[in-house]
């Protein structure tokens, strides 16, 4: 039998639905390169439930070792109830330096209704 394998995530806890909450997002660059772009994103679009909060020690315009960490600081403001995924992303021009994954939990009263009746 294979192992499971393990993506890393940083979970930003539990937040009620219009609310939010800060925190520092650790990321280990995979590769040595110049950081061109810091990306904060939810499912890969960026401005939703997850956005870059500003601050932190990652630099664009930095050279970067491989195996170096810095920092980013994320703002998670959740839209909806439920569990929300995003990431942090790190790149060159023309390569991804460092991904960090994100998980949080939007929480809000949820409103159900019960099928309707079908009359002919």
């Amino acid at each position: 039998m294979l192992p499971a394998l393990a993506i890393a995530q940083t979970s930003l806890g539990t937040v009620a639905v219009g609310s939010s909450a800060n925190a520092t997002v650790t990321l280990t660059i995979a590769t040595a390169g110049t950081l061109n772009s810091i990306s904060v994103v939810t499912q890969g679009v960026p401005g939703l439930d997850f956005t870059n909060a500003g601050g932190g020690t990652c630099s664009t315009g930095s050279a970067y070792a491989a195996q170096a960490t810095c920092t980013v600081s994320v703002t998670f403001s959740p839209t909806a109830a439920g569990t929300r995924e995003g990431a942090v992303v790190l790149a060159t021009s023309s390569a991804v330096l460092a991904t960090e994954y994100l998980a949080g939990t939007g929480q809000a009263p949820q409103t159900t209704f019960p099928p309707g009746v079908v009359s002919t």
